[in-house]
């Protein structure tokens, strides 16, 4: 199984903590950060600075292909300057609430968000990430607050700052700015559907990043499970060859294909026809699904790496073990033997009838999970 970035998404209204918060779940899962809130601020700083008013909407649009963002250790560049502390001001603040409703502003943004985010474990902040950014992204928080919570905040980072505004300013600006945000006709605030809300009004930061993680790392195990699933159930349909590791030996010999002519022993052979369904299990993953013992399975991993057909490396989100991985010469081997079950499967239903292919399809699913729960069944034993 080819191993599938995972996308945060966090929203929720403004002072509700989301970058604090975004940063350091990042940080702790080894993802990249993206916070799009500040993307809207910096266009919002780029339209002022060039002296073009945010309710000229086709000024706006006009300046959009000149606009030069940049993400780099945590910080955010407008045109390579760090921008990262001029955006955080109350005329900032305002500015990027009119902005994000010009239709082109958004979809500027939207794409440039969705590139950064291409290919990659990363989490996102802002308004609508979990909504219209990111629909289908599997790990959805909608964060909030109190206003007077939020408000607090926002003086205490304002003063910090040395931008001193009234507690009552600031908690007027924060109720405004939820009305926009909220009944806005484009992209409006508001929780995704399957996105886990969390008030943070009387937790602490930590409390609040200890479940976000605890939510992520239970979304990435449902992820992969369903994605074991629809692997497995592609291999049934298209091939029936690779239906399990035992059947796929057995049908290659019948070609006299023997595993000898690829150098490989059974344990390599199991090892890799799972690799081949599942890309990316830890040695711990790998002994459990395969009811392979640890040592037996440490060697046959050391043998097929010098061989140059598997490697171990660790993955952004999970820094703690090595994942196993096909190399090239790996997935070119799976080709081959994938073609060789195919061979097998032509021969095998080759002058059947539909209905008859379905029962053979059926009678070796039942085959798999006999020899699948009896393997459970005797380990289950022996550990007895």
């Amino acid at each position: 199984m080819e191993y599938t970035p995972l996308i945060v998404t966090i929203d929720g209204p403004a002072g509700a903590g989301k970058s604090t918060i975004g940063k350091e779940v990042a940080k702790r899962l080894g993802f990249l950060y993206l916070d799009t809130g500040a993307m809207y601020r910096a266009c919002a700083l780029f339209m002022l600075e060039n002296g073009i008013s945010i309710d000229d909407e086709e000024k706006v649009k006009a300046l959009l292909p000149h606009l030069d963002i940049l993400f780099r250790n945590g910080k955010i560049f407008l045109g390579g300057r760090d921008v990262s502390d001029r955006i955080r001001s109350p005329e900032i603040d305002k500015a990027a609430s009119k902005i994000s409703r010009i239709p082109a502003v958004r979809d500027k943004l939207t794409q440039l968000q969705r590139q950064i985010a291409s290919g990659t474990n990363v989490v996102v902040e802002g308004r609508d990430m979990g909504t219209i950014v990111f629909p289908n992204a599997k790990a959805k928080i909608f964060l909030t607050a109190s206003a007077d919570e939020r408000a607090w905040r926002r003086k205490r980072q304002l003063d910090e700052q040395g931008h001193i505004i009234s507690f009552d300013i600031i908690l007027r600006q924060i109720k405004k700015r939820d009305k926009a945000d909220t009944e806005r006709d484009i992209a409006p605030l508001r929780a995704a559907s399957d996105a886990l809300v969390i008030d943070s009004t009387r937790l602490t930061i930590e409390e609040v990043i200890e479940r976000i993680i605890k939510f992520v790392n239970r979304q990435e195990k449902k992820m992969n499970k369903r994605k074991e699933a629809s692997e497995f159930s592609f291999s049934v349909d298209n091939c029936l060859g690779f239906i399990a590791n035992r059947l796929v030996k057995a049908f290659l010999k019948l070609l006299d294909y023997k595993l000898e002519d690829f150098n490989l022993t059974g344990a390599q052979f199991c090892v890799l026809t799972k690799l081949f369904e599942e890309e990316g299990l830890t040695q711990t993953q790998l002994a459990h699904r395969l009811y392979i013992e640890s040592p037996t399975l440490v060697r046959t991993l050391d043998r097929l790496e010098e061989a140059g057909l598997i490697e171990r490396r660790r993955v952004p989100s999970d820094r703690r073990a090595f994942h196993i991985f096909l190399t090239e010469k790996g997935h070119k081997l799976k080709d081959t033997l994938m073609q060789k079950g195919k061979e097998v499967h032509e021969a095998a239903v080759r002058g059947l009838k539909e209905k008859e292919i379905e029962m053979l399809k059926e009678l070796l699913f039942k085959l798999w999970q006999n020899l699948e729960n009896g393997a459970k069944e005797a380990r289950k034993e022996t550990k007895g």
